[in-house]
């Protein structure tokens, strides 16, 4: 069976390229599988060995043409353009040449601001294989937070379009079952099958790794939200580094470099500096001498769970939430700006003296291998129907 596969192979975010990969790795195991970016070029595939975490990326206000490009209008005049295309000619034969598209994983279609229309996106890939004849399989999806239940509705729309449908989590799933016409599943998130490959030193170094994400991304904050989260992350560091631990920053998505070292600058101390993260390899050099991951972006946090190494989350959107709630681990999550002073630290130290309460465990990875199990299903239920309909 031929694939085509869509997810975030040009990507700023070391998540999203891991999703990417693994999804390719799986489509691979049941055939030839070709790959399209669905954010940045769809034809630039970037290895999430060299990631380059190094080059800052801004978060940036939207400006006139994303807003144009937002509307209704504007987003008919960018199909049209779009269609005329090299690139979209290129998408298109590739799609009419593939038996399914396997599109999904990550947080594909989500609104924080009341004039996005996040589905559209979603929307372009599934419509251009339907017109080729390609069934799709949404595969492995997270969906929401939405500002407006006609941004939901427009989601759920452009999910009816799938043949096939599974989610990474029980929250994106209640959202589609709201407004959506077909069945979907429960699945899990593709990374959170990675194979335990860490080696880690079992002596206690006080070290923690914090994982901060950018406040500016997470919707309609002000300047003044900004700095009042900032010192928060301030405040929780001078916390640890005053109890003699060590704490480094980091982070796996470009957009978050600034806020990092703004947090180093405002603590000035020799305890707490910035790890540059590069790749998933320099990623698990990092885990291996923490004795706690401490972060807001939920992939930093299944990277780390997945290796054996205690983690602890704050939920700045639902999908970090969710993902605990996933694994039966709900008391290891916080809100990130809901947390009262002092909560963190004392989660945290509890996370290095059980350390054991904090990890993953056979029976967590046992429910992991069933969830996943749902993708393989459906991926024999797409052959067994490719096969009686014929080639595409």
């Amino acid at each position: 069976m031929k694939t085509s596969v869509v997810s975030f192979f040009d990507s700023a975010n070391l998540g999203d390229l891991l999703i990417a990969d693994s999804l390719a790795r799986f489509a691979s195991e049941f055939g030839p599988a070709g790959r399209i970016s669905y954010s940045g070029r769809p034809f630039r595939l970037i290895n999430p060995d060299q990631f380059g975490g190094g080059d800052q990326v801004e978060p940036a206000p939207p400006g006139f043409r994303e807003r144009l490009v937002a509307t209704r209008a504007g987003a008919l005049a960018w199909r049209v353009k779009y269609t005329r295309g090299t690139e979209h000619a290129a998408i298109r034969d590739l799609l009419a040449d593939s038996d399914v598209l396997v599109l999904g994983g990550g947080n594909m279609i989500f609104d924080l601001d009341h004039w996005t229309h996040s589905s559209d996106r979603f929307s372009y890939f599934s419509r251009t294989a339907a017109r080729a004849g390609t069934p799709t399989f949404g595969i492995s999806l997270g969906i929401g937070p939405f500002a407006s239940i006609r941004q939901h509705k427009e989601a759920c729309r452009a999910l009816d379009r799938c043949r096939w449908l599974t989610f990474r989590d029980r929250a994106s799933l209640d959202l589609y079952e709201e407004y959506g016409r077909h069945a979907g599943r429960l699945s899990v998130d593709p990374v959170l099958m990675m194979p335990r490959s860490l080696e880690r030193q079992m002596e206690r170094r006080g070290k923690i790794a914090f994982n901060l994400v950018e406040p500016r991304i997470i919707g309609s904050t002000t300047d003044e939200q900004r700095n009042m989260l900032l010192r928060r992350y301030v405040r929780d560091v001078e916390e640890w580094v005053a109890s003699g631990h060590t704490v480094e920053l980091f982070s796996t998505d470009r957009a978050d470099l600034a806020c990092l070292h703004e947090v180093a600058a405002a603590v000035r101390s020799g305890r707490c500096g910035v790890r540059m993260i590069d790749g998933l390899a320099s990623l698990l050099a990092m885990y291996s001498e923490a004795d706690v991951v401490v972060a807001c972006r939920m992939h930093a946090l299944i990277v780390a769970f997945t290796q054996g190494v205690p983690i602890v989350g704050l939920s700045w959107q639902q999908k970090v939430s969710s993902f605990f709630d996933l694994v039966g681990r709900p008391r290891q999550c916080l809100g990130l700006r809901q947390h009262a002073p002092g909560r963190l630290p004392r989660l945290v130290s509890e996370a290095m003296t059980q350390p054991d309460a904090f990890c993953i465990d056979d029976a967590v990875r046992e429910r992991l291998r069933r969830l996943d199990a749902v993708n393989r299903q459906v991926m024999r239920e797409v052959i067994e129907e490719t096969t009686l309909s014929g080639p595409a």
